[in-house]
């Protein structure tokens, strides 16, 4: 009887996929399309020494069919049951190979988990060889080091040595402290000579001032006295030459003669007498008799109305030539000033237009109305212009900015105020004109004895040169800026990496 547990079917008579089929189903016998291929074990190994024997179908066919009608129907009644019984056995065998799969799908999830359980243990044993190595080594080295410590010579050996240096130190520091003790009482000594020294020099400078008020009172009383004096001698002038006009009308009208001049030597010289005289004489004349009397009174009359519209002229000549002296000596006090002061400005002005490439003048204008007196201002900003006066309408709003920068700049010079504000006077400037003003406004503003100068403006150019004069003040306002949000900022991200190193030592207030 053959054994249909150990025999397969195939459908194919590929020899090689035959082999690895017996293998791995563990037959003994394989019947293909055309052929039988059965397994021949060794006698002295396993399967790995066995071999196969290949032979054709119709010769085992023979062989099965050898017998008789009878033999073949029990044969075939045979092989149904057994093909039926393998039936049964297959689907017991599927049905197993199914409960398998479901019990081994949880174990190759354990596996899974155990392997990368095992790979974390291993990582975690070749870190702990790696901690374990280097704590090898700093022991090793820990060793060493003890080691060279046990060789070197006993540090006590070195205490009478290093008691010897310690009192050399201590000499030198005892020294120290008394050079440090004179240096001080010579200091304060100097800082008393230096208190009463000062002292002494503020009541000088008081005497100083005192004295420079008192000079200032003589002085004005001088010019008092010699405007006082320029229009008395003004007057006497007027006097003399009215004197001189009216004895040569005198002379025109009447001359005299020698007769008059005879009758003029033998007049009194007192002035009593003469007055006598010219009462008499005025008695003689009323009592001439003349047709129309008050021909005489109305002569009278208009001569002293012309003796006094004469004297009111005079005396309106000499008011004026008083107030003309009287403003010639005041313009005479300030002018000169003025001009040195706006020649002081042009100068300064004019170099710093020049510094920029362009050109610029500060003039006085002059009137005979002292309030029609002005600044003019004239730039040119073009080789081929010439100086033109600074208007509204003539030049552009960042050429009226320069200007106006740099003539502020030229007036720092020649006035004192507490501190100065600028406001976006940059804006509207290009970035050449800009980066000059700017530079120039820096170097004019850290000047010694200038006052504090603030610049008002929402931005700037990058890379512009700071001292450690200048401070940065940021502002953050608006309702949208939280708390303490002016804090948080980073300077890298405000003035830039690159810019951080030119910043050092600037002060930044926000």
């Amino acid at each position: 009887m053959c054994n249909l547990g150990n025999v397969l079917v195939v459908n194919h008579d590929d020899t090689d996929r035959v082999k690895q089929l017996m293998d791995e189903q563990r037959v003994r016998q394989v019947y293909t399309p055309q052929r039988i291929v059965n397994f021949i074990a060794s006698a002295y190994g396993g399967r790995e020494d066995a071999s196969l024997s290949i032979s054709g179908l119709n010769a085992a066919a023979g062989q099965i069919l050898g017998g008789g009608a009878a033999d073949v129907e029990e044969r075939k009644t045979e092989l149904q049951s057994q093909h039926s019984r393998a039936q049964g056995r297959l689907q017991e065998l599927e049905q197993q190979a199914a409960a398998i799969d479901a019990q081994v799908q949880p174990l190759d999830q354990q596996l899974q988990e155990l392997q990368a359980e095992r790979q974390q243990l291993g990582q975690e044993v070749q870190q702990a060889h790696r901690q374990r190595s280097t704590m090898q080594s700093q022991i090793k080295k820990g060793l060493d080091y003890i080691a060279r410590l046990e060789s070197q010579p006993d540090p006590m050996s070195k205490a009478p040595r290093l008691q010897q240096q310690l009192a050399k130190a201590l000499d030198a520091h005892y020294k120290c402290l008394c050079k440090q003790l004179k240096a001080t009482e010579d200091q304060w000594q100097a800082l008393e000579q230096h208190a009463a020294a000062d002292l002494t020099s503020r009541e000088l400078d008081m005497q100083a001032k005192a004295m420079a008020a008192a000079i200032a009172a003589r002085r004005s009383t001088v010019n008092s006295l010699e405007l006082a004096l320029r229009t008395a001698q003004q007057v006497a002038k007027n006097a003399r030459d009215s004197h001189k006009r009216l004895k040569e009308e005198a002379t025109h009208e009447y001359a005299l003669t020698a007769d008059d001049k005879e009758l003029f030597q033998k007049m009194p010289d007192d002035r009593e007498e003469l007055d006598e005289m010219i009462q008499g004489m005025e008695a003689e004349v009323a009592g001439i008799s003349v047709n129309n009397p008050r021909v005489v009174e109305e002569y009278r009359k208009r001569q002293q109305e012309i003796q006094k519209l004469e004297a009111e002229l005079q005396t309106l000549r000499n008011m004026l030539e008083t107030a003309k002296a009287q403003i010639e000596s005041l313009k005479a006090s300030w002018q000169p000033e003025l001009e040195r002061v706006v020649g002081l400005i042009n100068d300064s002005f004019s170099t710093n237009f020049a510094q920029i490439g362009c050109a610029g003048e500060v003039l006085l204008g002059k009137s005979e109305d002292y309030d029609k007196f002005s600044i003019q201002i004239k730039v040119k900003f073009r080789e081929n212009e010439q100086l033109e006066m600074l208007t509204a309408h003539r030049q552009s709003g960042g050429e009226r900015s320069v200007s106006t920068i740099l003539y502020l700049i030229a007036l720092q010079g020649v006035t004192v105020t507490p501190f100065r504000v600028v406001d976006e006077i940059n804006q509207g400037m290009d970035p050449i004109n800009e980066r000059k003003v700017f530079m120039q406004l820096v170097d004019a503003s850290c000047q010694e004895g200038t006052p504090q100068c603030f610049l008002l403006t929402p931005k700037l150019l990058p890379d512009l040169p700071f001292t450690e004069d200048i401070t940065v003040l940021n502002i953050f306002n608006g309702g949208l800026i939280a708390e303490q949000a002016a804090g948080q900022y980073s300077r890298e991200a405000l003035f830039g990496t690159k810019n951080l190193a030119a910043l050092q030592g600037v002060r930044v207030v926000g």
